[in-house]
């Protein structure tokens, strides 16, 4: 099988990577993509999310665009993930469900469900607000852009019902998804009043929290941490808010200071036992994939909107994380199969392999800073 191969701006091609879809097609079945695996075997006890079949639409629509040759192989996979979203949403049109055997029926509001069992029924009668904040983005990106034949109708029927749930967000990071997706829709009048929401949002909490020594959006410095300036970013030049854009730089230099390793220079996020809390120590471990991807998207597009090289070599630095370069010198991503190894540990390589770990390589290497 040929490889997909990134060709990025400004960076050595020597240094391109295979792109392979074998660990996909591994975690996904006739329903959707199983959210965990055990090793490199997908764990049907952990069923499916919605997170994170809108992430695996998202990478093929892009991959979809970006690969012409590769077509016939993504495309399949394309529909199926796009398909577990229209099951997933709360939609009029729906039959009714039992959530799990509640008995509750659908509420036509636009919402997604998010966890789903193996046998296919949802395990709650409604998701998180990051839920719908990645679906709105993965949605709105799709709808910028073409599609396969077919596809834009059912797009735009999901999006156009979320985008109405969308005005009830209030999460953080909900929010930061939900700019990231609308953003892309810029030329309809409609969403702007939505756009410029979610950056007031971003910018009371830049005013509330951030200070001398902490430049940041809340009092904790948590997950996807990059997706916050890459939303203000797009927010700011939607609107012409020069401020918005000023605050999404200095934001991600703060990031930039305390998330590479001052003597080797290696990519070290924030890890998820225990975050980094305002006035306390940043945790070292676990570093998840999903941060590396998120500082990868976000540097190139600052690199792409400001034409400053350094930029893009920050991307890079935060690309190679999952190829070695990072405080075990053990790479995550597994180029014979595809898949991506859960994060890094004090003990070394997390030797699982989820969803949420090959997609957070696979949208990165497939962006173009749009």
């Amino acid at each position: 099988m040929s490889s997909l191969v990134r060709n990025k701006r400004g960076t050595d091609r020597s240094q391109s990577r295979p792109l392979r879809l074998d660990f996909m097609r591994t975690m996904t079945d006739d329903t959707g993509m199983i959210q965990h695996g055990v090793g490199g075997v997908p764990d049907p006890h952990t069923g499916y999310t919605t997170d994170d079949n809108a992430r695996a639409f998202l990478a093929m629509v892009r991959l979809w665009r970006n690969f012409p040759d590769r077509r016939a192989e993504v495309e399949p996979l394309l529909r199926r993930y796009l398909q577990f979203l229209m099951f997933a949403q709360r939609r009029d049109n729906a039959p009714e469900d039992t959530c799990g055997g509640s008995g509750e029926g659908i509420n036509g509001d636009g919402w997604f469900r998010n966890f789903a069992a193996y046998d296919r029924h949802f395990l709650e009668p409604i998701g998180s607000e990051d839920c719908l904040g990645r679906c709105i983005w993965a949605l709105g990106e799709a709808d910028s852009g073409i599609l396969p034949q077919g596809v834009r109708l059912a797009v735009r029927s999901l999006l156009s019902q979320s985008r109405i749930a969308a005005n009830s967000i209030n999460s953080p990071h909900a929010v930061c998804y939900t700019l990231i997706g609308l953003s892309e829709l810029a030329r309809d009048t409609g969403v702007r009043p939505l756009v410029e929401k979610c950056v007031e949002r971003l910018m009371a909490l830049w005013d509330t929290y951030s200070e001398p020594g902490w430049l940041w959006f809340e009092p904790q410095v948590t997950y996807d941490n990059a997706r916050y300036c890459e939303a203000l970013l797009r927010g700011g030049l939607v609107l012409g808010s020069h401020k918005a854009i000023a605050v999404a730089r200095e934001a991600l230099e703060f990031l930039t200071e305390h998330s590479f390793d001052k003597a080797e220079g290696y990519l070290a996020p924030v890890g998820c036992r225990g975050w980094w809390h305002k006035g306390g120590e940043k945790a070292p471990f676990d570093q998840q994939t999903v941060e590396a991807g998120a500082y990868i998207e976000a540097y190139r597009l600052f690199a792409r909107v400001f034409d400053e090289p350094r930029y893009d070599e920050l991307a890079e630095r935060s690309r190679e994380w999952f190829w070695g370069n990072n405080v075990h010198r053990l790479p995550l991503y597994d180029p014979d199969s595809g898949g991506c190894f859960d994060g890094l540990t004090p003990d070394g390589v997390n030797l699982n392999m989820g969803a949420e770990s090959v997609l957070s390589y696979l949208l990165a290497e497939s962006c173009e800073s749009r």
